[in-house]
């Protein structure tokens, strides 16, 4: 818009439109005008870009400066005269825009109700705003390509599946995506600032204390503990936490967190651990679990002087109910 402005100023008579060509190379996608016919830019909406093509069309396809000073004379307009014998239309001029590669990204047009050939400094403004346009879209280009890379890395942060947690030296959560804060019942605003410890149980914070000083010691090797998470809405999950300090210096060392619910896995590893143990009929321990018991009462009781006692019962007829 700036460009037609600019344009607009230098030639006060004339209208004055940027369109870009897709990636097609085809279909011209009209962005700015002023000072624009309203019939023109329909009659211009369908001229698509090929050899044949006129105005922005044409120095797009052609790549060059496209410059009709009598569109009544010229070739390349003779067959749309009878569609534009209404609409005050004598001279068009037409500047391709380019990248830096040399690519073209669209055209400027010029559109005069008179008779007109550029002069040498005409043509060359017409050129420079032509190559600050191409700065200003190749621009707009990275940035949008920037801010859609960002937006990707944004929701694959919030959306992935796991919990992650950024950490201060001091164990102080500095960010936690969207889905790890959801798990725990909170949300991201709820977690940021508050110490990491907080969420873990009482007998288990030693552990994050030591995993967190071995990983602020060894940047960049990996600790791992395992320990359970109390949610705001009373539940409580088991949790492998993965933490690794990045960062050049101690000013700018975070910790990272990427914590796994392994409730299912450790249920399913309680119950495994139980059947091992335990008669499946009577739910009491079985002889492993008795036996190993037993080892450890008469080690008590011989090196640190406690006191067991050995309870033996006989279940008439059990046989024939275990049987």
């Amino acid at each position: 818009q700036l460009a037609t402005e600019l344009l607009c100023v230098r030639f006060l008579d004339a209208g004055c439109l940027i369109t870009l060509v897709d990636e097609s190379g085809v279909n011209p996608e009209l962005v700015a005008q002023r000072n624009m016919d309203a019939r023109l830019l329909e009659f211009l909406a369908g001229i698509k870009v090929g050899s044949r093509a006129v105005s922005a069309s044409a120095a797009i396809y052609f790549n060059t400066q496209i410059v009709v000073d009598d569109i009544s004379q010229h070739p390349d307009w003779r067959p749309y005269l009878i569609l534009l014998r209404d609409i005050p239309l004598k001279a068009c001029w037409a500047q391709p825009i380019r990248n830096r590669h040399g690519s073209v990204l669209g055209a400027i047009a010029l559109f005069f109700s008179r008779r007109s050939y550029p002069a040498v400094e005409e043509a060359e403004f017409l050129d420079r705003v032509a190559r600050l346009a191409g700065i200003a879209l190749e621009q707009d280009s990275t940035r949008s390509v920037l801010q859609q890379s960002e937006q990707r890395y944004r929701e694959l942060y919030h959306n992935n599946p796991a919990m992650f947690f950024s950490l201060d030296r001091d164990g102080i959560i500095r960010s936690v995506n969207q889905f790890g804060a959801e798990h725990l019942a909170y949300s991201p605003a709820d977690l940021v600032g508050r110490d990491y410890s907080e969420l873990i149980e009482e007998q288990s914070r030693s552990d994050l204390h030591e995993a967190l000083r071995q990983a602020l010691e060894s940047p960049g090797r990996v600790q791992v503990f395992e320990a359970r998470k109390q949610c705001a809405d009373g539940r409580a999950l088991w949790v492998r936490d993965s933490l690794r300090a990045m960062g050049t210096t101690q000013e700018k060392t975070e910790v990272l967190v990427v914590a796994e619910d392994i409730t299912d896995i450790r249920e399913l590893s309680d119950r495994l651990a139980y059947h091992a143990a335990h008669d499946s009929l009577t739910g009491l321990i079985n002889r492993r679990k008795f036996e190993a018991e037993l080892v450890n009462a008469i080690y008590e009781a011989g090196t640190l002087k406690m006191t067991h006692a050995l309870c033996y019962l006989d279940l008439d007829l059990f046989k024939v109910i275990n049987d």
